[in-house]
């Protein structure tokens, strides 16, 4: 689809083969080569579980601008909803516009029409805050985490994987409230972040063993 002069790419594992999926992957990260410092999910991810959990891709480029966003399903009291990691590059207000309209009018031609664009340039920052969830018997606290924790968080990935590339790294603001995931929570000793869980929603098939098959359903993939 075209909106002014962009055409609008959109990749879904339904809809293309697996070697133009990665191919796709690729240019996303020619783009955003710092990955999980810059937002991106890590590639691994990409390639496998985030078209497992019903995840899409978008995107479109004119020139030097060019616009990506991650499609994650989401859930609310009516049913699916979907979260849009929008990324842009060398893009003005009025490119953003058109762009956001012409994305918009093309998910919607299939069914994708409850949506909220996470504007990543413009919140991953915000010094957004947590609340306790529970307190165990031994003190440690059960917590969706402020901004500081969620950084903390990132940290912790690193030491535990053992990762040195940071792209490989899961961004910290998926912690953020309106980004999107299903679960994210963070285990405190005092003050320190000593553990980390999230979850992503996910919508599609999934193997309900050999009597059931394949059925599409909805899940939680932490």
């Amino acid at each position: 689809m075209k909106t002014s002069e962009h055409t609008i790419h959109h990749y879904s594992k339904e809809t293309v083969e697996t070697s133009e999926w990665n191919e796709c992957i690729n240019r996303l990260y020619e783009t955003h080569p710092k990955g999980g410092s810059e937002g991106i999910l890590p590639p691994h991810f990409l390639r496998a579980t985030f078209p497992k959990i019903g995840g899409e891709i978008v995107h479109t480029q004119r020139g030097n601008s060019e616009y990506w966003s991650l499609i994650l399903p989401g859930l609310d009291n009516s049913g699916i909803s979907w979260t849009l990691r929008d990324f842009w590059s060398n893009c003005n207000q009025e490119e953003k516009i058109d762009v956001i309209k012409g994305v918009n009018e093309r998910l919607s031609e299939i069914g994708i029409t409850d949506i909220y664009h996470y504007d990543y340039e413009s919140q991953h920052a915000e010094d957004f805050q947590g609340h306790d969830v529970q307190t165990l018997h031994n003190g440690i606290v059960l917590r969706e985490p402020n901004a500081e924790q969620a950084r903390s968080a990132q940290l912790l990935q690193q030491k535990v994987w053992r990762v040195d590339d940071p792209s490989f790294l899961y961004p910290y603001d998926l912690y953020h409230p309106d980004a999107g995931l299903a679960t994210r929570l963070v285990a405190v000793d005092d003050t320190e972040v000593i553990g980390f869980l999230f979850g992503f929603y996910g919508n599609g098939k999934q193997w309900y063993g050999s009597k059931r098959g394949f059925q599409r359903g909805q899940w939680i993939e932490s």
